[in-house]
Protein backbone atom coordinates (compact mmCIF):
# COMPACT_ATOMS: atom_id res chain seq x y z
CA UNK A 1 0.00 0.00 0.00
CA UNK A 2 1.37 3.54 -0.92
CA UNK A 3 1.12 6.32 0.98
CA UNK A 4 0.10 9.63 -0.46
CA UNK A 5 1.25 13.39 1.07
CA UNK A 6 -1.31 15.50 1.70
CA UNK A 7 -1.35 18.68 0.49
CA UNK A 8 -2.73 22.13 2.28
CA UNK A 9 -3.85 24.42 -0.51
CA UNK A 10 -3.96 28.55 1.13
CA UNK A 11 -6.50 30.35 0.31
CA UNK A 12 -5.76 32.74 -3.11
CA UNK A 13 -5.23 36.63 -2.67
CA UNK A 14 -7.12 38.96 -3.74
CA UNK A 15 -5.52 39.46 -7.26
CA UNK A 16 -4.59 35.84 -7.34
CA UNK A 17 -8.35 34.86 -7.05
CA UNK A 18 -9.19 37.66 -9.81
CA UNK A 19 -6.99 36.24 -12.20
CA UNK A 20 -7.81 32.69 -12.35
CA UNK A 21 -11.87 33.58 -12.03
CA UNK A 22 -10.88 36.34 -14.94
CA UNK A 23 -9.16 33.09 -16.76
CA UNK A 24 -12.49 31.13 -16.65
CA UNK A 25 -15.23 33.49 -16.88
CA UNK A 26 -14.03 35.47 -19.71
CA UNK A 27 -13.17 34.39 -23.49
CA UNK A 28 -9.26 34.55 -23.97
CA UNK A 29 -8.27 37.91 -26.60
CA UNK A 30 -11.66 39.84 -25.34
CA UNK A 31 -12.57 43.00 -23.67
CA UNK A 32 -14.05 41.77 -20.71
CA UNK A 33 -17.58 44.76 -19.75
CA UNK A 34 -16.84 46.60 -16.84
CA UNK A 35 -19.99 45.75 -15.40
CA UNK A 36 -19.45 42.26 -15.26
CA UNK A 37 -15.90 42.91 -13.76
CA UNK A 38 -17.27 44.44 -10.88
CA UNK A 39 -20.17 41.88 -10.43
CA UNK A 40 -17.20 39.31 -10.65
CA UNK A 41 -14.91 40.93 -7.73
CA UNK A 42 -18.02 40.81 -5.86
CA UNK A 43 -18.56 37.16 -6.39
CA UNK A 44 -15.49 36.76 -5.44
CA UNK A 45 -15.41 38.15 -2.43
CA UNK A 46 -18.01 35.21 -1.25
CA UNK A 47 -15.08 32.53 -2.43
CA UNK A 48 -12.73 33.40 -0.11
CA UNK A 49 -9.80 32.86 -1.88
CA UNK A 50 -11.29 29.23 -2.34
CA UNK A 51 -9.47 27.61 -5.58
CA UNK A 52 -12.05 24.98 -6.36
CA UNK A 53 -14.95 27.64 -5.68
CA UNK A 54 -13.32 30.26 -8.15
CA UNK A 55 -13.26 27.53 -10.92
CA UNK A 56 -16.67 26.66 -10.21
CA UNK A 57 -18.17 29.85 -10.26
CA UNK A 58 -16.05 31.64 -13.30
CA UNK A 59 -16.59 28.65 -15.01
CA UNK A 60 -20.44 28.85 -14.52
CA UNK A 61 -20.33 32.70 -15.37
CA UNK A 62 -18.44 32.31 -18.89
CA UNK A 63 -20.89 31.59 -21.17
CA UNK A 64 -23.20 33.95 -19.47
CA UNK A 65 -23.00 37.66 -20.66
CA UNK A 66 -26.01 38.72 -19.42
CA UNK A 67 -25.37 41.20 -16.66
CA UNK A 68 -28.69 40.82 -14.69
CA UNK A 69 -28.02 36.77 -14.77
CA UNK A 70 -24.30 37.43 -13.52
CA UNK A 71 -26.14 39.71 -10.77
CA UNK A 72 -28.65 36.56 -9.73
CA UNK A 73 -25.19 35.06 -8.75
CA UNK A 74 -23.93 37.53 -6.89
CA UNK A 75 -27.55 38.22 -4.57
CA UNK A 76 -28.03 34.54 -4.85
CA UNK A 77 -29.13 32.45 -1.13
CA UNK A 78 -26.74 30.09 -2.45
CA UNK A 79 -24.38 32.69 -0.16
CA UNK A 80 -25.98 32.20 2.91
CA UNK A 81 -25.63 28.22 3.21
CA UNK A 82 -24.22 27.19 6.72
CA UNK A 83 -22.20 24.66 4.54
CA UNK A 84 -20.20 27.92 2.70
CA UNK A 85 -19.04 29.31 6.14
CA UNK A 86 -17.98 26.12 7.46
CA UNK A 87 -15.48 26.26 4.14
CA UNK A 88 -13.64 28.96 5.66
Amino acid sequence: MATHTIHYLEQLSEDDSWELFRRRAFAKDTEEPACLVKIGKDILKHCNGLPLAIVTIGGMMRHENDEVKWKAVLDSEMWQLDIAKDLT
